[in-house]
C-alpha cells in the first residue's frame, strides 16, 4: 500500500510538470506569434504621412493589434535631423487562459514627402 501511495504521488507530480510545460510552451509560441505580428507591422511602413498613422485589427488568432505614430517633437539639438521623425507605437494584445498578455514595440520612423 505505500508504494501504491508512492507511485500514485510520484505519477501526480509528473503529470503536474508535463502540464505545466506544456503550458509554458503555448505561451511561449503565442508571444513568438505577437512579436512578429509587432515588427511585421512596425516594419512595413518605411515612411509614415505627414499627420501621423493610426490603425488597429484583429487576426483570425484572436491577436488584436494597434499601430499609432505621431510626428516627433525635437527638444533642442538632440534630435535635429533633416526630415522630420514619428515616433510609433505598435502594440498586440491577445488572452493567454484568463490573462490579457501584450507586446509593445516603440520606433521612431521618417516622416514620408507628399
Amino acid at each position: 500500500m505505500v508504494a501504491f501511495t508512492i507511485a500514485a504521488m510520484a505519477l501526480l507530480v509528473l503529470y503536474q510538470s508535463a502540464g505545466s510545460a506544456l503550458q509554458r510552451v503555448g505561451e511561449a509560441e503565442a508571444y513568438t506569434y505577437a512579436l512578429a505580428l509587432a515588427t511585421s507591422l512596425l516594419g512595413a511602413r518605411d515612411e509614415l504621412p505627414r499627420g501621423g498613422l493610426s490603425a488597429a485589427g484583429e487576426t483570425e488568432d484572436g491577436f488584436a493589434w494597434e499601430i499609432r505614430s505621431a510626428p516627433l517633437e525635437a527638444f533642442g539639438d538632440a534630435l535635429e535631423s533633416p526630415v522630420p521623425l514619428h515616433r510609433v507605437d505598435v502594440t498586440v494584445r491577445w488572452r493567454s487562459g484568463f490573462r490579457e498578455r501584450s507586446v509593445d514595440l516603440h520606433s521612431v520612423r521618417p516622416e514620408g514627402r507628399e
